[in-house]
């Protein structure tokens, strides 16, 4: 087998993985909304949890997307240049800028929850908005963990670790 079927075999086979896996985690996530409309029910309070995580999984889903095709060519060529020591520096210190960053930001974002779930939800009664709010204020903080985790992803990926 020459080099160049031996590398496209390893590049399908774990595409392949990855997508796999990214479907389970899909069909998961609908069996998870299945499962909070099964046992609240359609009404005001489910409303009131999925507009609360509806800006946080907004902004996860674009970092999740962006940071892993970021971080795998920069931690990829760092390695190559400096080694596998100044590549794990590199990504510890990436990791420390972004969660300081992200807990600032969440801090503002908990700031601004009462003022912009009006804005996300205009007519709904204003006990509703108040539980939003409030709710929002903690799933804000799923947006360092999730920028985390794909930094963390991207950093194996540029180890071809899937």
């Amino acid at each position: 087998m020459s080099r160049a079927e031996f590398n496209n075999d390893y590049l399908v086979r774990k595409t392949g993985i990855v997508s796999v896996c990214r479907v389970v985690g899909v069909l998961s996530g609908l069996v998870l909304d299945a499962g909070i409309l099964a046992f609240f029910g359609l009404g005001q309070q489910t409303d009131t949890f999925f507009a609360a995580l509806a800006i946080p999984f907004m902004i996860d889903a674009i970092l999740t997307v962006r940071f892993t095709q970021v971080i795998i060519p920069m931690v990829a060529g760092v390695r190559k240049e400096s080694g596998e020591a100044a590549a794990s520096s590199y990504l510890s210190n990436v990791i420390t800028v972004w969660l300081v960053a992200v807990s600032a930001l969440a801090g503002v974002g908990m700031a601004v929850s009462k003022l912009v779930m009006p804005l996300q939800v205009p007519g709904w009664p204003a006990p509703a908005i108040a539980t939003a709010a409030s709710m929002n204020m903690i799933l804000v903080w799923l947006v360092p963990l999730c920028g985390l985790v794909a930094l963390l992803s991207g950093a194996l990926y540029s180890l071809h670790l899937y």
